[in-house]
């Protein structure tokens, strides 16, 4: 049997409703000929329908409760606090050591048992890297140079020249006049010293001088520098990378870009081996190594106008793309996955699409569907998968202030929850936990029968809440977790999980588990945050994109596909044997030959 080449575009977000009518106003030409050519799908996600929990689905074709990841954040077992969803970190004298949460092997593991070559490039939930299994460069979750999924910084000179919501922000600190220019401080990570930073100016724009920079850089206003390279020492060392935008030179506004860890030094884990990354830096460049290799926390919180963002993320992709690019070019895998935030990041923030900024990310998309193709070669088999779609965020929900008002949780005078009176409560994008006795440290609903007549009322009430605002229903549908979930790890999840309607989305507060105190249950949204997909949604009002086309690949289109079927087909295509533990079955329009 002949084993075609795979090369998948995993376009995180990517919506088969927008696919659909850009494609048919003939503004996608190489989505369009894939369609013609082969097989496409609107894919049912996961829920929550957030993407570590999404794509690894797809890389494992097993449900959350089976593989691990069960949401961006979790409770914390016996406890009430939040914690990541995707690894555990232990912290000792020599940093920190990372575990994921993820249970059953990766497609690359399972390729490389029957003797084939994969390439995962940027993969959420890779982080961190399987050890021993093809080739990785993390993606989604790996930490920034602070730990962190993404610390900026602006450096001003004149608060008053920021926007009002800015002007207190951490991430800004203030310059001081020095000879030909303005002096101040260089942050450092923990452990690190901070470093002196002197902003000198120039003809077009400012130079960069600090004793953690190698080499001077030289910003010019309304743009970008290339990637600065960072040495801290201290306690510990850590090298990293950033770049600089000039947002204005009168007064003087300088944003600096998370500090990504250097692949060429870097202090965690990358990639698997853990010289990967270093050999593509050495032979390619440099490349963004954070979870979002876009500025997105600079521009959601305000600290980055629209256009140098948009700029700056697409230099980004790109710089993603050609390392892709590449390696397709360069080396004989069997299969190659990159993936791109582009259409996700830009309907989170620039919906409803006036200036037609989701258009263009789309086009930009389709140029790089374009280049994959060219470079795989004729005879490879093309594939586009998203993780979920998009949903428009008109309106914050707070669950939290919602139980508060109704008598299920109790606030302490302080504004804390208060958790021997408390019944119920949110934490994280999959729905609702009750307070149980002997599970939790304070709870209070008994088990058994008590606990199953609070969670009836609460699915019951959930059902019929109607917004203030618009008098809508606000919950699609409310339900047990056993009802939707299988597998070793349902005790872990929420008790009662609930989709809201679509144009309705659950305050980042709530995920948190925090409970705001002076704002009702429901608001409406004047954030940056204009649409997105975690609502929680349910996997049917979100879907995702599959596409298809090649060598054993039939035209077609496929109506009751879900993410975890991907995994079996691409094992049906290449004439491998299924593993037991799948959820996943292969589409059965794709042939084994």
């Amino acid at each position: 049997m002949i084993r075609p080449r795979v090369c998948m575009l995993a376009a995180d977000g990517l919506d088969p409703n927008i696919l659909i009518q850009l494609t048919g106003e003939g503004q996608l030409p190489h989505f369009r000929r894939l369609m013609e050519r082969g097989l496409f799908a609107p894919m049912t996600t996961t829920y929550p329908p957030v993407s570590p929990v999404a794509w690894t689905s797809l890389l494992t074709g097993c449900w959350p409760a089976k593989h691990g990841i069960l949401d961006f954040i979790v409770k914390a077992p016996s406890a009430y606090y939040p914690t990541l969803g995707l690894y555990d970190i232990e912290r000792g004298p020599a940093g920190e050591t990372y575990y994921t949460r993820r249970r059953v092997p990766l497609l690359n593991e399972l390729l490389q048992e029957h003797g084939l070559k994969s390439h995962l490039l940027y993969l959420p939930g890779t982080f961190p890297p399987p050890k021993g299994a093809g080739r990785v460069l993390s993606g989604f979750g790996t930490p920034d140079l602070f730990g962190t999924f993404g610390v900026p910084a602006l450096y001003t000179v004149e608060p008053k020249a920021l926007p009002a919501g800015v002007r207190r922000h951490p991430a800004v600190h203030i310059l001081r006049p020095a000879n030909a220019g303005w002096c101040g401080e260089l942050q450092a990570p923990s452990g690190c010293a901070g470093a002196p930073l002197a902003i000198l100016e120039a003809p077009d724009g400012v130079r960069i001088q600090s004793p953690a920079i190698r080499t001077e850089a030289l910003v010019t206003e309304g743009a970008w520098s290339g990637w600065v390279s960072l040495t801290f020492a201290g306690e510990r060392s850590a090298a990293g990378i950033c770049r600089f935008c000039l947002l204005s030179r009168q007064p003087l506004v300088l944003y600096r870009s998370v500090m990504h860890h250097d692949p060429r030094r870097p202090a965690l884990p990358l990639s698997s081996p853990p010289d990967f990354a270093t050999r593509l830096a050495e032979r390619y460049g440099l490349f963004p190594t954070a979870s979002f290799p876009m500025e997105q926390a600079g521009y959601q919180e305000g600290l980055l106008p629209a256009e140098p963002f948009l700029a700056g993320a697409y230099t980004a992709w790109e710089e993603q793309l050609r390392l892709a690019e590449q390696l397709l070019a360069e080396d004989d895998a069997d299969f190659l996955a990159l993936h791109l935030f582009t259409a996700d990041c830009v309907q989170h923030f620039f919906w409803p699409d006036a200036a037609g900024r989701s258009a263009e990310a789309y086009r930009w998309l389709d140029g790089a569907l374009g280049r994959l193709m060219e470079a795989a070669g004729e005879d490879a088999v093309i594939m586009v998968a998203s993780d979920h779609g998009a949903a428009p965020a008109h309106y914050w929900v707070h669950l939290n202030r919602w139980l508060a008002d109704e008598g299920y949780l109790v606030l302490r005078a302080d504004g804390r929850i208060d958790w021997r009176r408390t019944r119920a409560f949110c934490l994280g994008y999959g729905g609702i936990y009750l307070n149980v006795r002997g599970r939790e440290p304070a709870g209070l609903v008994e088990p058994g029968q008590p606990y199953e007549e609070l969670r009836r009322r609460l699915i019951k009430e959930l059902e019929a809440l109607r917004s203030p605002e618009t008098g809508e229903p606000v919950v699609e549908w409310a339900r047990p977790r056993e009802a939707w979930h299988a597998g070793p790890l349902v005790p872990a999840l929420p008790d009662i999980i609930l989709a809201l309607r679509p144009g309705c989305a659950l305050a980042h507060e709530d995920a948190r588990g925090e409970c705001p105190t002076n704002r009702p249950w429901v608001e409406p949204n004047h954030s940056r945050w204009r649409a997105g997909h975690e609502g929680p949604y349910a996997p049917e009002a979100v879907r995702g994109v599959f596409l298809a086309a090649g060598p054993g690949i039939p035209h077609g289109r496929e109506a009751n596909m879900r993410i975890v079927d991907v995994l079996p087909t691409l094992c049906r295509l290449w004439g491998l044997p299924l593993p037991a533990h799948l959820d996943g079955r292969p589409i059965l329009a794709v042939s084994n030959r």
